[in-house]
């Protein structure tokens, strides 16, 4: 969603990138990013006996990773379609953060 947000005002989103800075947009991706890659730990991990330390480490890992991908996408002139790179981005974590999440347990239990 975040992609196809930038996307479309992306006139707006480079002027922006440009003028305020890459600074003032990674924090504003980095914490809109991890709002919501914090709201999905905790649905995947509802079942799971899992410290907050833990879930708030695995947001934040998942969020860098993203905005990362943004923050390239918009340096690279966002010519990638972003259907494309989101469904490479869902190829390559599809299940990982329930896997880590289930193997802290484990470690804990």
């Amino acid at each position: 969603y975040l992609f196809k947000y930038i996307e479309r005002d992306k006139e707006v989103s480079l002027c922006a990138f440009h003028s305020l800075g890459r600074e003032y947009l990674e924090k504003f991706l980095y914490s809109v990013t991890y709002r919501v890659t914090r709201e999905i730990v905790d649905e995947v991990s509802e079942d799971l006996d899992v410290n907050s330390s833990y879930k708030d480490f695995v947001a934040y890992y998942y969020t860098v990773s993203l905005v990362g991908m943004v923050i390239h996408w918009i340096q690279s002139g966002m010519n990638e379609e972003p259907e494309t790179i989101a469904e490479f981005i869902r190829i390559t974590i599809q299940g990982t953060m329930r896997k880590a999440l289930e193997r802290f347990e484990n470690l804990e239990n």
